[in-house]
């Protein structure tokens, strides 16, 4: 009995317990709930503050953890992009100070004419480049050609020179065949000037001219003759027609006697003289024919062509041509 009783007061207390538990509970519960309206209220009002309509856009909004760490280091690296321009626009403010603006258009012709410029000037140089290479190449072709020549020269040097001699390239422009000529020639004056002093009754002495003449001609076989009569000295060419005849018939009368004295056993026994006295006044007729009188005494034959009658007196043997329609006529006469 007494259990029964002690356990339905326990079941009182714990009945009571409950209740109250119950009664706690409830008010816990009133209570959170307003602090969720509450809250609720400021979540929405610091909601509408952030510019969030409505839950969604805010759900939208929100970010991740990662995100917000992401966000964060973009910001700080605006930031230090941010201090760095602004830097650079204080230095660049610095630079420009005092300076004026230009006009872009003008600078933009000037930077075509420029540019224009720098194209001509890169074309010349390529120009002058290649034009270098070029002249390169042929300097390099003559420098080699140059040493070919050098070597080819010294091993002909010898040659050269007496080609040089041979041909009269020497100071007094006289070739070694003048130089032989020369030294028969020297001869030859001499014995002309036998035969021309009694043709000319002493007054002409021929002689070779022995310094160079002007420019680049070859010298050394030229005659001059000296006049006794007025004591000065002049070129053959100078001589009147019959001056001329008797001095070519003194040098052609040297030349048998020196060909003759040089030749050894050769004989000149003959010689013909063509015209050229009919110039001749009757004294200087006269002493040419007593020249070629002398060389027919000393055994040479003389045989004279010519129309001059005094001539023909003189001659005591002729062999005549008389033209006639039906041909020319030839005759001997000998004057006895």
């Amino acid at each position: 009995m007494e259990r029964a009783q002690n356990r339905e007061q326990e079941c009182r207390q714990r009945h009571a317990s409950a209740v109250t538990f119950k009664a706690n509970a409830l008010k816990n519960l009133n209570e959170a709930e307003q602090e969720m309206v509450k809250a609720a209220e400021l979540f929405a009002e610091a909601r509408n503050k952030a510019g969030f309509e409505t839950l969604e856009d805010y759900q939208q909004a929100k970010k991740s953890e990662q995100e917000i760490k992401d966000g964060e280091q973009q910001i700080r690296a605006y930031q230090d992009d941010l201090q760095a321009a602004v830097h650079y626009y204080e230095k660049i403010s610095q630079e420009v100070e005092g300076l004026s603006k230009q006009d872009l258009t003008v600078l933009e012709q000037e930077r075509t004419g420029l540019q224009h410029h720098k194209e001509r000037l890169t074309a010349k140089s390529t120009a002058v480049a290649s034009r270098l290479n070029h002249n390169q190449n042929l300097l390099d072709g003559i420098l080699q050609l140059s040493q070919q020549i050098t070597q080819e020269e010294q091993k002909y040097s010898v040659v050269g020179d007496l080609a040089k001699v041979a041909k009269g390239d020497n100071s007094q422009r006289i070739s070694f065949e003048r130089y032989v000529l020369a030294a028969f020639f020297n001869d030859i004056i001499a014995a002309a000037n036998l035969r021309l002093h009694k043709m000319t009754y002493g007054r002409y002495r021929m002689s070779r001219i022995v310094e160079k003449g002007k420019g680049l001609a070859q010298s050394g076989l030229e005659i001059e003759v000296f006049d006794y009569f007025t004591g000065r000295t002049r070129h053959i060419k100078t001589l009147s027609g019959g001056e001329s005849f008797k001095a070519s018939l003194a040098l052609a009368l040297g030349l048998a006697d020196v060909v003759q004295s040089y030749a050894g056993g050769v004989s000149l026994d003959t010689m013909f003289i063509d015209e050229g006295f009919g110039t001749l006044d009757p004294e200087s007729l006269d002493s040419s024919i007593d020249c070629l009188c002398e060389l027919q005494q000393a055994g040479r034959l003389v045989g004279i062509i010519s129309h001059v009658p005094e001539l023909k007196a003189r001659i005591g043997a002729k062999l005549e041509v008389t033209p006639a329609r039906d041909g020319s006529v030839a005759s001997f006469s000998i004057d006895i």
